[in-house]
């Protein structure tokens, strides 16, 4: 349980994220939108709440 760091957008090189059934709850962090390298991108069964990112 817990949050998303906003801090993540900083693993610029990361091209995959998997974070799928984790009870992460809270928002999307903006902050997502910094990894241009991401290509793939689960958040799937988790307790995420609002609006997808627009930078994403």
């Amino acid at each position: 349980m817990g949050t998303i760091p906003s801090s993540i957008g900083n693993l610029t090189n990361l091209e995959m994220l998997f974070l799928a059934e984790n009870a992460f709850s809270g928002h999307i962090p903006s902050t997502l939108g910094n990894l241009q390298n991401l290509r793939r991108l689960n958040l799937s069964h988790n307790n995420l709440k609002g609006a997808i990112p627009s930078n994403l």
